[in-house]
């Protein structure tokens, strides 16, 4: 029959019966060897394999027809070409050839000297190509293969479909963590700086080192991508340097504020031997909406880091996780989120939320730090509740350290004499 051609009723009533089967294994606990399964049962087909991405960007059996395989990955030789194909044509059609794996490999294969053959249907989800379906056949039957492509296709439709989520998530993790390397290598962002100032005289007591991205992405945003494909202490790490670098032109006296994640505290001697590099006393920002579940261990991981290292925990606000941290880290400073400092001369509730952090803070010998002061107003009021310190706008926007340096005793906006 050529290929194209109408089936016959039969096997038009057959390839309708499968792609019921393939549809309803989304239900299945494992719904790509539920398929393959399905697919290894019908006549002339030995083997089906779904192959989807891993983190390295290579394909990667998710499902086998032969359960008894004890292989885990595709055959390298064999799969570079694959891989390269599917890469560059985003449109990738169904293929048919030859295939002699060698021993070990997930690739279809029969017993004896015979090669198989592979149909090979590229699996599209939206307008990607996030894996390929395999069928192989033993022997020599790739017009036998080329004859039936239509209907593979209707049965390559129906797999993306059922595993859409799982191939384009995997997808989408192998471009965040091509991404996230070449940014690290090319070292594609950059730091700037925000005074910390007293409230009570404007001047300044430190700064705090913040990341500017050259594509415009999120910091937030970024971080989070890097932490979810393994790859976040890397990026914090190469931030943490090029602001150690970049901070050297500034003022010797005020500190050095750094935002890093528990996981980055705890990497040790990398992050040790980067704070060791700085000109400045150096305070770490963790966030307390990260904190560690062992807060003990946190500590004993920032005394590891040397002596005089500080702790600041940022984004702090109301709750009682809130004041479990302050209880549990004992940090140096607690920053006031800018959420709670916006019109905070105008709201008590507001009020009583920073009444209460400075509280528990300097009971246990820290000091408040207010963020996101933009008003006199606002700057007022903080003061009046006990808050010694505070950045934001009202101050001096983030900025490059050379620039933030030639601001150094120039009158700020609230009429002080900060950024000394």
């Amino acid at each position: 029959m050529p290929a194209g051609a109408d089936p016959p009723a039969t096997a038009r009533d057959e390839q309708a019966s499968v792609l019921g089967r393939l549809a309803a294994a989304a239900q299945a606990e494992d719904p790509a060897g539920r398929i393959c399964r399905e697919l290894a049962g019908l006549a002339g087909i030995d083997r089906a394999i779904v192959l989807g991405v891993d983190a390295a960007g290579h394909l990667v059996a998710l499902g086998d027809s032969d359960a008894s395989d004890p292989a885990i990955a595709v055959n390298r030789a064999l799969a570079e070409p694959l891989e390269a194909r599917l890469r560059s044509r985003v449109d990738a059609g169904p293929w048919v050839g030859p295939w002699d794996p060698a021993p070990g490999s997930v690739t279809p294969r029969t017993s004896g000297p015979d090669p198989s053959t592979m149909a090979v249907l590229p699996l599209q989800v939206g307008p990607r190509t996030t894996g390929a379906l395999v069928l192989g056949a033993a022997g020599e039957r790739i017009r036998w293969l080329a004859e039936r492509l239509p209907a593979f296709e209707a049965f390559a439709a129906v797999t993306a479909s059922v595993l859409g989520a799982e191939l384009a998530g995997r997808r989408d993790r192998v471009l965040v963590d091509t991404e996230i390397a070449a940014l690290v290598a090319t070292r594609a962002f950059r730091p700037v700086f925000q005074p910390i100032v007293a409230l009570d005289t404007g001047l300044t007591v430190g700064h705090e080192a913040l990341t500017r991205f050259d594509d415009g992405v999120r910091p937030d945003r970024r971080f989070a991508d890097a932490a979810a494909v393994g790859r976040g202490v890397e990026l914090e790490l190469a931030c943490l340097e090029a602001a150690i670098d970049a901070s050297r032109v500034l003022p010797t006296g005020p500190w050095l504020s750094l935002n890093v994640s528990p996981a980055a505290i705890q990497a040790g001697t990398r992050l040790r031997r980067l704070l060791a590099r700085s000109t400045h006393r150096v305070v770490l920002e963790i966030s307390a909406h990260a904190p560690a579940d062992d807060r003990r261990a946190l500590r004993r991981a920032v005394a590891s880091l040397g002596h005089g290292i500080r702790v600041a925990l940022d984004d702090a606000s109301s709750g009682a996780a809130n004041l479990r941290h302050v209880v549990g880290l004992r940090p140096d400073f607690v920053k006031v989120d800018m959420g709670v400092v916006h019109a905070i001369e105008r709201d008590p509730v507001r009020q009583a939320v920073v009444a209460g952090l400075a509280y528990v803070t300097i009971r246990n010998g820290g000091t408040l730090i207010a963020e996101g002061i933009e008003r006199v107003e606002e700057q007022d009021a903080l003061r009046d509740l006990g808050v010694a310190l505070g950045q934001g706008f009202l101050y001096a926007r983030p900025g490059p350290a050379a620039t933030v340096a030639l601001l150094a005793g120039q009158p700020d906006a609230a009429g002080f004499v900060g950024l000394s």
